[in-house]
């Protein structure tokens, strides 16, 4: 098999097999103190659905208490 056959080989299954590679999703931090948190994950997610905001400071604060109201 040519070198150009092998690339064309290689190619396709890689574009057949990235689809079903699971990727992580990726969040972006919206607050300056949680990266590493074990919650940072969930709370970039609920904060992109409005459920949560963090401090005017650009601090969620994680650890911190919780009110509501």
């Amino acid at each position: 098999m040519g070198l150009k056959r092998r690339i064309i080989a290689l190619f396709l299954i890689f574009t057949i097999l990235l689809p079903i590679i699971p990727l992580e999703k990726v969040y972006a931090s919206y607050f300056t103190d949680i990266a590493g948190h074990w919650a940072e994950e969930y709370i970039n997610a609920i904060h992109e659905e409005g459920a949560v905001n963090g401090y005017p400071d650009g601090t969620f604060r994680p650890d911190g208490s919780l009110t509501i109201g």
